[in-house]
This record gives C-alpha cells, sequence and structure tokens, in this order.
C-alpha cells in the first residue's frame, strides 16, 4: 500500500514539474498546420478562445506566410493593350512581356479542371442545361392543348484529354452561379468551387470539392463569423491557393477593406479561421486576383497595377498602368509539371 502511495506521489510530481507555461505552449501551437492546431482547440479552454488572441494570431501569421509550398510557381496577368490581348509574366519584382493571345475561350459553366493522376488524364467538369419537352397533355375532350411545357434539366459532364470526349457524371452536387474568375481552384487532385445560397443549393454558401480520382464530392460550409461574404454581396470573392491551403479572399468596396480565411480541413465549417483584415485601402478600383503567395493584385484609382504582400504588409507599385480596356485585366497561376499533355 505504501508502494502504491509512493508511486502516485512520484506521478504527480513529474505532471507538476513538466507542466508547459502559456507562453511556451502558445509558440508550440502557433507552429501547427492549421487542421492540427483546430484539433488542439478542445484541450484547454484557454486555448479555445486563441483566434480570438491578437498576440498569438501574429505569432500564426507569421509562421504561416514563413511556410511557402509555391516554388517554382510564376504569375501571369493578362491585359488588354490597344485592343490587343497581351500576357505578362510577374515574377517577384520582374515583369516580362510575352507573345499576344487570341480567341480564348472559357465554358459559361465550367466548374473545373486539374489531372487526375488515377488515370493519368486532365479532366474538365462543367454543368449544362438540358432543355425537356414536357409530354402534351390532354382535356377531356382528348385535344391536345394548345400549349406545350419545356423544363431545364441539370446535367455534369466530365471530359478526357486522353479520349478527347465527354461523359455524364451520376452525381448530385451543388453548382456556382456565378462561374467567374477566381471561383474554381485544383488542388491535389481535387476540383474545388465556391456555391452561392440559391435554389438548387438550399445548404447556404460553401466550398464544393470533387474528386476527379472517385468522382466523389464534398461540401464545406462557410460560417457568416468567418466570412459573411456572400450576404453582404461582397463586390468581389476570390478562392485561392495559399501555402499548400484553400483561402477565400474578399473585397467590400464600401469599407475598401480585403478579409482572408482559409480552411483547415474538407467538410469541417469549424476547421475555417479568419486569418487577415487588410485596410482600409481608399485608393483601391478594384482587385483583380491573388498571386502565388497570396499577393493581392489591384488597380488603382489613378489605373496604377499594384500589388498587397500579405508577408510584409507592404504595397509595391508594378510600373504600368491600365488605359481603356483595364476591367478586362485578370491573374493566372500556373505552376511548370513534368507531366505532358497527351493527345
Amino acid at each position: 500500500m505504501e508502494k502504491n502511495n509512493s508511486v502516485v506521489a512520484a506521478t504527480n510530481e513529474k505532471v507538476s514539474t513538466a507542466y508547459i507555461s502559456d507562453d511556451i505552449a502558445f509558440s508550440i501551437l502557433s507552429k501547427l498546420p492549421l487542421k492540427s492546431f483546430k484539433r488542439f482547440e478542445c484541450l484547454r479552454k484557454s486555448w479555445s478562445t486563441l483566434c480570438k488572441n491578437h498576440h498569438f494570431m501574429d505569432m500564426f501569421r507569421c509562421n504561416f506566410l514563413s511556410n511557402s509550398h509555391c516554388e517554382g510557381a510564376s504569375l501571369l496577368l493578362f491585359d488588354n493593350e490597344n485592343c490587343n490581348e497581351v500576357l505578362y509574366c510577374v515574377s517577384g519584382e520582374s515583369k516580362v512581356e510575352s507573345e499576344n493571345f487570341s480567341d480564348i475561350y472559357v465554358p459559361s459553366r465550367l466548374h473545373g479542371f486539374g489531372y487526375n493522376h488515377v488515370t493519368n488524364d486532365y479532366n474538365v467538369i462543367q454543368l449544362i442545361k438540358v432543355c425537356i419537352k414536357e409530354k402534351p397533355s390532354y382535356d377531356y375532350s382528348g385535344d391536345v392543348k394548345e400549349f406545350v411545357s419545356y423544363r431545364t434539366v441539370p446535367k455534369w459532364e466530365i471530359y478526357s484529354l486522353r479520349s478527347n470526349s465527354w461523359r455524364e457524371l451520376d452525381v448530385d452536387m451543388p453548382s456556382s452561379v456565378d462561374c467567374t474568375e477566381g471561383t474554381q481552384i485544383y488542388m491535389d487532385g481535387v476540383c474545388h468551387w465556391l456555391c452561392e445560397k440559391h435554389k438548387d443549393n438550399p445548404i447556404g454558401p460553401c466550398l464544393v470539392s470533387f474528386y476527379l480520382s472517385n468522382e466523389v464530392s464534398f461540401t464545406t460550409a462557410i460560417p457568416p463569423d468567418v466570412d459573411d461574404c456572400f450576404d453582404v454581396k461582397a463586390k468581389w470573392k476570390n478562392l485561392v491557393v495559399l501555402n499548400g491551403y484553400i483561402a477565400l479572399i474578399s473585397y467590400r468596396k464600401e469599407t475598401s477593406t480585403f478579409r482572408v480565411s482559409i480552411l483547415g480541413q474538407l467538410g469541417f465549417k469549424e476547421s475555417w479561421i479568419k486569418l487577415f483584415m487588410v485596410g482600409p485601402l481608399p485608393y483601391v478600383e478594384r482587385p483583380i486576383g491573388v498571386g502565388t503567395k497570396g499577393e493581392i493584385f489591384f488597380i488603382r484609382k489613378d489605373k496604377e497595377v499594384a500589388w498587397f504582400d500579405l508577408s510584409t504588409q507592404m504595397i509595391d507599385v508594378l510600373g504600368y498602368t491600365t488605359e481603356g480596356f483595364h476591367s478586362l485585366c485578370r491573374m493566372i497561376n500556373y505552376k511548370e509539371s513534368i507531366v505532358p499533355f497527351e493527345e
């Protein structure tokens, strides 16, 4: 009996001497991946509110931005100059003009494009509306009614570059009404797109993720306390890959502020976290895209093109203006791959 008591006492002593102070614990937690950090929140009450601790969030942001996963990636700026479509390469502090491009076509209902590592193929995901003629109805006299009704049926399709063919997908997933530049991304074999609340999506604002390998989809709700860009009708929304994470960046024109939120784990709305609040920047006319490391590119009111660097919290001007058709500017991020396009 005495031996057992001595063991318990020794164990308690070890626990008390092994206690980690909050400062050390916070420093460790700030270096964790977001998915792991969100899991540790439930272990202590003081840890569950760390997202509201300004000191901790400063450490977390610093560590997050220092872990760049963008090696080998370049940034492209697409502009319209003197009625010619010109492609610029922006990498670091340099800007190189490239050749002219024309006749670029993007399907209006395009939802995703990416590489399927299982089939070694490139795929495109799109939603089309099929118009179906209803069967004519008859009145009591047996005559066909004068008007025949029609209904539209949504249908998902997937394109295979290898077979150069489309086929129908047997899936039921929310679609995006606003299929504009910046609302879809591809990462690690999965196509993602933003989906607002509409009649075909009663679950509300969410991120839809479609796995090319097994053609299964998941939805992740976007809580309004993380970003209410859908509720307030933000002027601009952009979905990007930021240091290996899915990030949502929104812009409110009335307040000239940007919000940056990242997702820790697909399917768990609790894993969203608000990372940055940028602004107000009253001289911003409108954003045009996001760079490979989270640089927010925008057109100033004086027509100069500039970017805001999240790491340095500084604004740099690229050295040229957009006049005339500047509304056609957009950003394209790409990364060189050793996987060839096969015909």
